[in-house]
């Protein structure tokens, strides 16, 4: 039977002396380091549209610190100017110098800074946070004020007289940036194509004009313009105007064939037709079509007289002129919000995208009659779908910057 031992009576020894640790320091590149529980390590800084609105914040908070503290920089500020009423006068000034040519030098460092911002952010590729550093910029601290002795004192309200340029400075770089973002994120100007094709339409309804004086004046010529027309088409035409003495002799005179009287007759129902076409109201563009159709009816008459007493060249350019209005009136005046942009207002929308972009039969004939503007809308489609994103991004940058720079001057 085996033995039990009972190791109650042994105990372990070692050899070795015991260490006290309480005499040893932990070393670093042979700076001593401290630790306390209290100590609080950095917090990393925040990325993405989250870390520049956590900027913004930041920049918020600060300017709020600042407007607070102005009341005591002010009386800093008056105590050393009445202590020193000459010497205060350049050493202000020198203050407002040296500050100016900081902001100087936080312009030409711009690029520099836009890069490496948006870097931090993670909101540019790493590479090109590395080769922003590249971008040639100045050193933050060059050393000037220090050799002109012209450090800011707080002592003497420096830091609120430095504030002027940087505040000054802020509100035309935000100017600025908006104005540059806006001019870099303009999306092609769909008002300047839709008044181009305005311009066209004009010129095509002057050529048009042009015919009926040439037709006009050719009549009066060979003698040919007294016209017949059915006073039935005359008394129509008397229902669309208004009881005006001077429309009165106007029907007087077209009932008797005169040709200047019937041409002044159609031009009038063509303004009023055209005015009832852009109307809102149905029963106004109801109207104003058969406004236009009886028009059609006293250009027929006139026609037809013309090509009965041997005049078809006359007839013939009457009759083109007929046809291309009639093509007109289909394109831009069949649809009231055309109506408004090419009748006599000339009225183009404040948003013509909404306009270009409706989907009928009256606007599909319109956009094919105009490559031009089918093709200017084709690109601020795709100019808006591909700049949506950057512009939330821009946006965010040029804020952020200008908070930053803020931060900047608010803790100096």
């Amino acid at each position: 039977m085996v033995a039990k031992i009972d190791w109650s009576q042994y105990e372990v020894k070692n050899n070795k002396p015991s260490i006290d640790w309480s005499q040893y320091e932990v070393k670093n590149n042979g700076q001593q380091e401290s630790y306390s529980d209290d100590e609080e390590f950095p917090i990393p800084e925040a990325t993405g549209l989250s870390g520049i609105g956590s900027d913004l914040l930041s920049a918020a908070l600060g300017a709020k610190s600042f407007v607070e503290e102005i009341p005591n920089k002010l009386e800093k500020s008056g105590q050393y100017i009445e202590a020193n009423p000459g010497r205060s006068i350049l050493h202000n000034l020198g203050q407002v110098l040296a500050e100016t040519g900081d902001i100087a030098k936080g312009l030409i460092n711009s690029p520099y800074n836009l890069n490496q911002y948006l870097a931090r952010k993670h909101l540019l590729p790493q590479v090109l946070g590395k080769l922003g550093k590249l971008i040639p910029h100045l050193p933050e601290d060059m050393g000037i004020e220090k050799e002109l002795g012209l450090q800011a004192d707080p002592n003497k309200g420096d830091e609120l007289v430095r504030a002027i340029p940087d505040i000054a400075g802020i509100a035309t770089g935000g100017r600025t940036i908006a104005k540059a973002s806006g001019k870099l994120f303009k999306s092609p100007d769909l008002k300047e194509a839709l008044r181009a094709t305005q311009a066209k339409v004009n010129k095509k309804n002057a050529d048009a004009g042009k015919i009926f004086e040439t037709v006009q004046e050719e009549v009066g010529k060979r003698g040919a313009s007294n016209i017949p027309i059915d006073k039935d088409i005359i008394n129509e035409a008397q229902t669309f105007l208004a009881r005006t003495p001077a429309n009165k002799a106007l029907i007087e005179r077209a009932k008797t064939g005169d040709y200047p009287a019937l041409r002044d007759l159609q031009a009038d129902l063509r303004v009023k037709g055209e005015k009832a076409l852009a109307s809102k109201l149905v029963a106004e563009n109801k109207m104003g079509e058969e406004i236009l159709s009886t028009r059609d009816e006293v250009n027929k008459a006139i026609q037809s007289h013309l090509e009965n007493t041997g005049h078809k060249d006359l007839a013939e350019a009457l009759n083109k002129a007929r046809r291309d209005y009639r093509d007109m009136q289909q394109t831009y005046f069949s649809n009231p919000a055309l109506a408004k942009v090419f009748g006599k207002s000339q009225r183009v929308p404040k948003e013509p995208m909404t306009l270009l972009t409706e989907e009928s039969t009256e606007m599909n004939r319109f956009m094919n009659a105009h490559p031009e503007l089918k093709a200017a809308l084709e690109k601020v489609l795709k100019h808006e779908k591909k700049m949506k994103p950057i512009k939330r991004l821009g946006k965010y940058a040029a804020a952020a910057l200008l908070g930053e720079e803020l931060g900047r001057f608010l803790h100096k």
